[in-house]
């Protein structure tokens, strides 16, 4: 199980190794970049997006592209029974405005019963980006669990709180 959370980490840490010299450009570089690409995510690296499905009942994303095709992101949500923070790399093999993803990440979870959750997370979704920066997304994401604590601060020791779901989301993302 160790060796599994050890992996996730040193992928996660590899992509972000691969995208660092993406994110240390010169204005004139970016400048220079923006007049000669058509690439949405190479125009516009900044993504805010809202998402809702279930049992996701509202969450706020932001992913920061690398470059053409691979995007790095972190959220916050809501659901029913508590709320999420999560860590993510997508990766687009088409860089047009209408473009298929794939994702993977890191999800902890705090659930109301006092339990805390860490689960991976795969996704694989349609993003389509309208002009000026605003778009939609329509995804499907399937998270399992890892690991499964007590909350420190409760008194109960019984935890049965344990994520292997598969769900639907739909958002609506802006641009920059």
């Amino acid at each position: 199980m160790k060796q599994r959370i050890i992996a996730s980490g040193l992928l996660l840490a590899f992509l972000l190794i691969l995208s660092l010299p993406a994110l240390a450009e010169t204005v004139t570089e970016i400048v220079e970049k923006k007049m000669n690409s058509y690439f949405v995510r190479e125009l516009y690296p900044n993504d805010l997006s809202l998402t809702v499905g279930l049992p996701l009942v509202l969450g706020v994303e932001y992913d920061r592209a690398a470059n053409a095709n691979f995007a790095l992101g972190v959220g916050v949500g809501s659901f029913i029974q508590g709320s999420s923070l999560n860590a993510q790399v997508r990766f687009y093999p088409l860089t047009s405005e209408f473009s298929p993803y794939l994702g993977a990440g890191m999800t902890y979870y705090y659930i109301l019963s006092d339990a805390n959750v860490l689960a991976w997370h795969a996704d694989a979704g349609l993003d389509y980006t309208f002009e000026r920066g605003w778009g939609l997304s329509l995804g499907a994401t399937y998270a399992r669990f890892i690991n499964t604590s007590v909350n420190p601060f409760s008194s109960s020791s019984n935890v049965s709180d344990k994520i292997d779901a598969a769900n639907v989301q739909f958002g609506v993302h802006f641009r920059f």
